[in-house]
């Protein structure tokens, strides 16, 4: 009931709101909160089981990243609109160099998006970009002129 829920909220921030993924555990944890009182606990419960007793605080804290990363998979596993991060890791493999090979076997275990979705992304950045140079240009140019 609470992975739903919280794939919920995943989902209407990323696709309804338009807003970045929260990599950072307490603004995740204030988000989940904040969104529905009844995930209050439900941040903590997962580090709780997912990291040991036995860390030291350090790496706790380092080791909470990477259970956001993991709510943002098990979110993408009840629905694959919840969020970008499979195509953000995808991105990322891709501009490092990861042979498209890697990025489809990575894909079929479903721990990011697949190359040709990944080309397909990169395509339509390279299109926009033009675009978005310009209304930046038609934005900000004219104010710097207008207060010379």
């Amino acid at each position: 009931m609470q992975i739903q829920r919280m794939t919920k909220i995943l989902f209407t921030q990323q696709r309804k709101q338009d807003e970045e993924i929260k990599l950072d555990p307490q603004e995740f944890q204030n988000m989940l909160m904040e969104q529905d009182p009844f995930l209050e606990d439900f941040f903590e419960e997962m580090t709780n089981a997912l990291i040991p007793e036995k860390r030291t605080d350090d790496n706790k804290e380092s080791t909470k990243k990477s259970v956001v990363g993991f709510c943002y998979l098990l979110a993408g596993l009840r629905n694959k609109f919840a969020n970008s991060i499979k195509l953000d890791i995808g991105l990322y493999l891709a501009s490092s160099g990861t042979s498209s090979i890697s990025i489809n076997t990575l894909a079929n275990a479903g721990m990011c998006a697949n190359y040709k979705t990944i080309s397909r992304f990169k395509k339509q950045i390279a299109k926009d970009h033009s675009n978005n140079i310009n209304e930046y240009f038609k934005t900000n140019v004219s104010i710097i002129f207008y207060l010379s």
